[in-house]
């Protein structure tokens, strides 16, 4: 049997498909040495994945931890510095042209670890259906915000962890 597809399930599977691609794609550019290509994707990437990340670590994340524990949602936040850092790299508007030492392979394995994790996390949609249904029509609300308010990913505050409460938060009744 399978679970209904939600509204909210749906855009969940939908953002972290074009998220994965265009970190791939990212991942791809910087391994292949192509800064100029980097960066503009880096970009794209950056407008691209602000929205799910602020639901994410906002709402989401907040209640994985309640309902999957504090530490796996800890685990979460921090597998979102791995991309937001390879892009804060990329992006800054000071940045010289061209690679420095040694930073192709760093960008290369903190963006695979942003590729992995946006194909990974997006498994957790079969968990959306666990929320009681006001909650998931509230996140629904909330996402909806989210990509209304349109952030980019590095724009974003790094308090996230914050959000998910003190290590003995109680599960969803």
């Amino acid at each position: 049997m399978t679970a209904e597809r939600t509204p909210l399930a749906e855009a969940f599977v939908i953002d972290h498909r074009e998220i994965t691609r265009g970190l791939a794609r990212l991942s791809q550019a910087v391994r292949d040495g192509d800064f100029t290509a980097s960066r503009e994707l880096a970009l794209d990437v950056d407008r691209l994945a602000g929205p799910h990340i602020l639901f994410e670590e906002q709402v989401l994340y907040p209640q994985i931890a309640r309902l999957l524990g504090r530490d796996y949602a800890v685990q979460l936040y921090g597998e979102h510095e791995a991309g937001r850092s390879a892009l804060e790299q990329l992006t800054r508007s000071d940045r010289p042209a061209g690679f420095r030492p040694g930073e192709q392979e760093e960008l290369s394995r903190l963006l695979g670890a942003a590729v992995e994790h946006a194909a990974t996390c997006a498994t957790l949609v079969s968990r959306l259906s666990e929320f009681p249904r006001t909650v998931q029509i509230e996140m629904q609300a909330r996402l909806d915000e989210c990509h209304a308010a349109s952030p980019a990913w590095t724009s974003l505050p790094r308090d996230g962890v914050a959000h998910v409460g003190p290590p003995d938060a109680a599960a969803i009744p």
